[in-house]
């Protein structure tokens, strides 16, 4: 999850350099994965600029970008979790199932596990940011390019 122009271009850079590894091996899986990869990230920094040319008072409330996150993460997983504590409750059950696929080589298991451990901490980042955010923030923002923003970053 990138919340900056800046962050997405660091994710392009490193998924080109992972695509032209993947393309020196030969790897099909990859070269595709990256490259879709690479085109999705490319469309988010688009929307991100086109998101700092919106005015101000069209802007969303941080806390309606970070639940929507939320929610987006947690239907992923499909998760019902209400704070972070039922969260790392979840990482902990999650590290063990990843664990237990692990010890018996199950690839498919760690690599479900893995990526759920990596949403999940996603997650309780998310739900840290959302008690930090101002009580008075910036009304709402255009929603076309926010959703496309959250609908590229589920994906």
């Amino acid at each position: 999850q990138c919340s900056s122009v800046s962050e997405v271009q660091d994710e392009i850079q490193t998924n080109d350099m992972l695509l032209k590894v993947a393309t020196r091996k030969g790897k099909t899986e990859d070269i595709q994965r990256y490259s879709e990869a690479h085109e999705k990230l490319t469309e988010l920094v688009s929307l991100y600029d086109q998101l700092q040319e919106v005015p101000i008072d069209e802007q969303p409330k941080q806390s309606n970008i970070i639940q929507s996150k939320i929610d987006d993460l947690q239907a992923s997983l499909d998760l019902q979790c209400s704070s972070v504590s039922e969260v790392q409750d979840e990482i902990q059950t999650n590290d063990m199932l990843l664990k237990v696929a692990t010890r018996k080589g199950k690839t498919e298991d760690i690599q479900r596990y893995s990526e759920a451990h990596e949403k999940l901490t996603e997650l309780v980042s998310l739900y840290d940011q959302l008690q930090e955010v101002p009580i008075d923030e910036q009304p709402k923002q255009s929603n076309i390019i926010q959703s496309k923003i959250d609908d590229l970053q589920a994906s």
